[in-house]
């Protein structure tokens, strides 16, 4: 019996932590989808690569090589990043990907580039 209830309770860990870590859904390409639905009307969609990750105070800051611009809302104003091209992208720890990962994701853009790397923050659906 005693086996049985701890066998139990190891199922049951492994299911809530493979849930917990499948936040988003991955498409038939293994891309994580973290954009949802409506598009914020200010942001824009892209793709990238997760290239390095660094934990800050409150927030996560990714480095994130983007491989594709899929859209922009309807009043889009800010900077587009080129294809290519490296960006850091803001987000809450709540919001995690691993190092690697393929991402479609929505964020907004400063409306000047100005000098340096181009600075993102995801929008959170």
């Amino acid at each position: 019996m005693r086996v049985f209830l701890i066998l139990v309770s190891v199922v049951v860990s492994l299911f809530a932590v493979s849930c917990a870590s499948s936040k988003f859904p991955v498409n038939e390409n293994g891309v994580i989808l973290a954009s949802r639905g409506q598009m914020n009307k200010d942001g824009i969609r892209l793709r990238g690569k997760v290239q390095d990750i660094n934990v800050l105070d409150e927030r996560i800051q990714y480095s994130v090589q983007i491989k594709e611009v899929l859209s922009f809302g309807s009043t889009f104003s800010g900077v587009q990043p080129n294809v290519s091209e490296t960006v850091i992208l803001y987000a809450t720890k709540e919001m995690k990907f691993k190092k690697g990962a393929e991402v479609i994701f929505d964020a907004l853009s400063p409306i000047d580039k100005g000098a340096g790397v181009l600075e993102l923050n995801l929008i959170e659906n």
